[in-house]
């Protein structure tokens, strides 16, 4: 039994604050030097556009720095 839902990667598009880093399901043309400057900021958006219809999900995450997930991954392997 296959579990997932379909997805057309050419209708995917993915931000970083205001900074579009895909478009289309490629890298998009955007200022990517901006973009990882955002994303040195203690809090930041990121944004997927799925392309299946209107309903959207918010949630919240912390920590997820190179450190933390070596922490995690060590003691559940």
């Amino acid at each position: 039994m296959a579990i997932g839902v379909a997805l057309a990667l050419a209708r995917i598009n993915i931000y970083i604050g205001p900074y579009q880093v895909c478009r289309g399901g490629m890298v998009g043309k955007s200022d990517q030097n901006a973009a990882h400057k955002e994303m040195t900021n203690p809090e930041y958006d990121v944004r997927v556009q799925l392309g299946r219809g209107k309903a959207s999900l918010l949630f919240l995450t912390c920590d997820l720095t190179t450190d933390y997930v070596h922490i995690n991954a060590d003691y559940t392997t």
